[in-house]
């Protein structure tokens, strides 16, 4: 269903309006969310390499603060 080109218009010049008047706090949602994946995706890959041995003097088991019975 297609809108009449008025109200896309409208919502253009909202969506364009919302934009402008929260851009920063758009940018540090934005910022704040990618250094969260950044962060979970660099924890997985260390503990990939712990799991997988890569560190020589490191494994899961050391590294733990969970001793396991």
């Amino acid at each position: 269903m297609t809108r009449p080109a008025f109200q896309q218009q409208d919502l253009l010049e909202r969506d364009e309006e919302f934009q402008e008047n929260n851009i920063r706090i758009l940018q540090r949602f934005y910022l704040l969310f990618e250094s969260i994946y950044k962060y979970v995706k660099d924890l997985l890959r260390y503990l990939n390499d712990l799991d997988e041995g890569v560190f020589i003097q490191q494994t899961l088991e050391v590294r733990s603060p969970y001793p396991r019975n």
